[in-house]
């Protein structure tokens, strides 16, 4: 199956307005640098993915850890390491980040980093809402107040909530920055923000994933770090020990990634059902909010858009749990779902 590209978000760009320096890649400080080229129109993951180039400093400094951690069995229960969310509670080794190379950690956190930058802006989407429909509500109680018909008390309640959705807002705004701060740096491009990022479609998940067996079986055989610890067995005898260590490291790691997608796929399920409630909240709200019957359309508006955004970061999180799991059995990241290697 071929990961297609998703609709395009038609969110505010934060990129927008930046000045003409920081667009073009230009670096204030430091040597003079060739002006790169700008990012595609919109950037999907694949493109970012394949416009990432090899040797970055942080897999040359990842090689260099790898060994002399796994050499001396300094390995870290480090929170990256796991799936996020409530199905942590199933974790209890020492996660999975040592049995990547380098090249895989490096594109494996480019997909986290591309998948926080559309999480970042349907969190603005709501803002937006948020602060579009508290303002409506403050400008008429303004109106409202100068006829009488509201008390300055109940005007200033409402101004005080508008400040705090404004405020909210702020703090997304800036989030949207960073979160493509972060990617075009993964990319090396430090400091050329993207424009226009479009969120990938997610396949659809499958109730189960393959038996354990087969999955263990297919990670022992293809793991590119376990083959190449078993590869040195006859020229370094610390090899066979790091070797079995490895092993039974990488047999905990898809225990308990197939452990978590059966949590993931249930929390999804509830996910679901409550962004279809929230649909028809808003749906209901709106036409009494029309009528001036009921006042609170903003937050039926923010609690729907709040409920699309549950559901997309546990699809973001399905969707890394199974990049990773394609990792640990030497498969490429993408797609992430589909067919089976034979």
């Amino acid at each position: 199956m071929t990961l297609q590209p998703g609709p395009r978000l038609p969110l505010r760009n934060p990129a927008r307005g930046l000045p003409a320096l920081i667009l073009s890649g230009l670096c204030v400080a430091g040597p003079a640098v060739a002006v790169q080229e700008p990012f595609p129109e919109p950037l999907t993951l694949e493109s970012a993915l394949a416009l990432a180039p090899r040797d970055l400093p942080t897999e040359v400094l990842s090689r260099q850890y790898q060994e002399t951690a796994i050499r001396a069995r300094a390995f870290e229960c480090r929170a990256q390491d796991r799936p996020q969310g409530p199905e942590e509670g199933v974790a209890g080794g020492c996660g999975y980040w040592h049995l990547l190379t380098p090249e895989q950690q490096s594109r494996l956190q480019l997909v986290r980093l591309f998948l926080d930058v559309v999480e970042a802006d349907v969190a603005m989407a709501r803002e937006d809402e948020a602060m579009a429909v508290a303002y409506v509500e403050l400008d008429r109680a303004r109106s409202r107040e100068e006829l009488g018909q509201y008390s300055t008390l109940k005007r200033s309640g409402l101004d005080m909530e508008y400040q705090k959705v404004r405020k909210t807002r702020s703090v997304s705004q800036a989030r949207q920055r960073v979160t493509r701060s972060l990617l075009a740096a993964a990319v090396g491009r430090p400091g050329q923000l993207p424009s226009d990022v479009e969120a990938p479609v997610m396949p659809a998940w499958p109730e189960d994933l393959p038996a354990i067996d087969d999955l263990l079986a297919q990670a022992v055989d293809r793991n590119p770090v376990l083959a190449d610890w078993r590869g040195r067995v006859d020229t370094d005898v610390a090899a066979a020990p790091l070797a079995a260590q490895l092993e039974l490291d990488l047999r905990q790691a898809v225990l308990e990634l197939w452990l978590s997608y059966s949590a993931l796929r249930v929390r999804r399920d509830a996910d679901v059902s409550q962004e279809d409630y929230r649909d028809l909240s808003l749906e209901r709200n709106r036409t009494l909010y029309e009528l001036e019957a009921k006042a609170d359309l903003g937050d039926a508006m923010t609690q729907q858009t709040a409920a699309r955004l549950a559901r997309v970061e546990t699809d973001h999180r399905i969707f890394l749990l199974l990049a990773t799991l394609n990792a640990l059995r030497g498969m490429p990241l993408l797609p992430v779902a589909g067919e089976e290697e034979a």
